[in-house]
């Protein structure tokens, strides 16, 4: 069983004529835009120790700064050197904190199940035990040296 496929003049010579105007046109594209590398994305080139080019508008704009060569002085948002550090540990989790920092801030970052309600210091929730001593967290500040550790009270 076979099938007959019978082609009408008119349909048979509109779709040679359709498929005949898509090769030319695959033609022209690929004859204008180039080979087929033209389609696939560029590798990426390091800016080691090559120029970046501003297209003469903003030529001038950097012309004063190296960027080759980075400030090495600066660290972070606010710059200068880095500040110095304590060793904290809060219920038994090794943190650092910034002499002067609140020890508030820094129980609360460690995530130390440790409750802070009034603070200023006379609920006495957050009373805990720094060094051995009874201290309430909210009014103390980490001190110079360290280390410190804190172990919760209640």
């Amino acid at each position: 069983r076979g099938v007959l496929v019978v082609c009408h003049a008119s349909v048979c010579s509109s779709f040679s004529a359709a498929m005949f105007r898509i090769s030319l046109l695959l033609a022209l594209v690929v004859a204008f835009v180039g080979p087929a590398a033209a389609f696939l994305p560029k590798a990426p080139t390091p800016l080691g120790g090559r120029q970046v080019q501003l297209n003469g508008w903003l030529d001038k704009a950097f012309a004063n700064e190296d960027i080759a060569t980075p400030d090495r002085t600066a660290s972070g948002l606010s710059g200068g050197t880095p500040k110095p550090s304590v060793d904290i540990i809060v219920c038994g989790k090794k943190v650092k904190g910034i002499p002067g920092q609140q020890m508030r801030v820094v129980v609360q970052a460690a995530r130390a199940p440790i409750k802070f309600d009034c603070g200023n210091g006379k609920c006495g929730t957050c009373t805990s035990l720094v060094n051995g001593k009874k201290v309430p967290l909210c009014k103390f500040a980490v001190p110079k040296t360290g280390p410190v550790k804190i172990e919760k009270l209640r």
